[in-house]
């Protein structure tokens, strides 16, 4: 199993609506709002880009679409109340279908979890994981080979090799 110092953090937000189920929303705290908003001319403000990892369906917010074949580039979507990354607050709303396919599947009132390992953070294309508490949950060891094989499966995800 490799060392947590090389993860840079670890923001916890709760998952909002507004009115029905289809319309959560998730607060995008600064550093990942810096870190992954791209800011588009051709749109009404900053954009986040959604990917979806095929094998174990963990969520991938970035400031571009993956390229690597094991992920799926969901949709580029508007990151909703601010008009410029540089202004304070600014909430996500999952794209219509990624919910189905992400195994999290919150729901209001729930917790959800951004973590970057510092590798995610560098280069052109920058990225962060979106975990549920579920997600999370599972990463913790039950025994020491549990651990090894659902620790070691996030750090193969970003294909940091």
């Amino acid at each position: 199993m490799q060392n947590f110092d090389s993860w840079k953090f670890l923001i916890q937000s709760k998952v909002s609506t507004s009115g029905h189920r289809e319309n959560l929303m998730i607060p995008l705290p600064e550093p990942v709002k810096k870190l992954v908003g791209e800011e588009k001319l051709t749109q009404e403000g900053p954009v986040v880009h959604w990917n979806l990892e095929r094998e174990h369906r963990y969520l991938v917010l970035a400031n571009s679409g993956l390229r690597r074949q094991q992920y799926e580039n969901v949709k580029q979507t508007k990151i909703y109340d601010i008009d410029t990354l540089d202004e304070d607050g600014g909430r996500i709303r999952p794209p219509s279908g990624i919910v189905d396919a992400w195994v999290g599947d919150p729901e209001a009132g729930d917790r959800v979890y951004y973590l970057a390992h510092r590798q995610m953070t560098n280069g052109d294309v920058k990225s962060v994981y979106l975990l549920t508490e579920g997600q999370v949950l599972n990463l913790l060891p039950q025994n020491k080979e549990h651990a090894r094989s659902t620790v070691d499966s996030v750090f193969e995800v970003p294909g940091f090799k």
